[in-house]
């Protein structure tokens, strides 16, 4: 512990005095440490000292080489910036904290194509966390929610999709609802997707 706030320290000093162009260097370098704290100080000084524009196209651009850990940290920073849409949907389906962390990075992002990421993943083994991220969402959310409520669905979904309507008030959901409880659930079952894909829920499944 002793030897790894050393080294958050030592980062932080390259970062607040190194120019950007080799303080960049050395935060690549960094990402790939097997030591989460010192990742973490790393982007935080990186961003202190760059900003946020400079920083996010070299974690988006390092993100394919580097490990789950620093992956998951790096969907957190961009969801905590509300940087790199496109990149965190494609983790969604990642398995154990990845996964968990893309899930949420989308309900901070926010935007069209996060709600309908988040919505085909009310039906599945990670509804809950997409639940909770889509009741973050600012703004209306009716369109989306209705245009899901008048597709095939499984109860699991129904179900989720009916607790967003009440937490967004979305009053033009009622008979909606009621019309799709009346046909009964669509014959696929809530099978589970993410942390393994198809063939079976990870271990971050709700």
């Amino acid at each position: 512990a002793e030897t790894s706030a050393r080294r958050c320290a030592a980062a932080e000093l390259i970062m607040a005095n190194a120019p950007a162009k080799e303080g960049l260097k050395v935060l690549q370098g960094l990402l790939k440490a097997d030591d989460r704290p010192l990742r973490n100080a790393a982007l935080t000084a990186a961003t202190d000292a760059y900003g946020v524009a400079a920083v996010a196209p070299v974690l988006t651009g390092r993100f394919a080489k580097l490990g789950a850990g620093a992956k998951t940290d790096i969907v957190n920073w961009l969801g905590a910036r509300k940087q790199g849409l496109d990149l965190v949907l494609t983790q969604l389906d990642e398995p154990e904290e990845l996964g968990e962390t893309a899930i949420r990075a989308a309900g901070q992002i926010g935007g069209p194509a996060a709600c309908q990421a988040l919505i085909e993943l009310l039906g599945f083994s990670r509804a809950p966390l997409a639940l909770n991220a889509l009741k973050s969402f600012q703004g209306d959310l009716s369109a989306p929610v209705l245009a899901a409520l008048d597709a095939p669905m499984n109860d699991t979904q129904l179900n989720n999709l009916m607790a967003i309507a009440s937490a967004k008030e979305i009053k033009a959901a009622a008979p909606v609802v009621l019309a799709a409880a009346g046909k009964g659930s669509a014959d696929a079952a809530a099978a589970p997707r993410g942390g393994g894909g198809p063939g079976g829920a990870g271990p971050g499944a709700a």
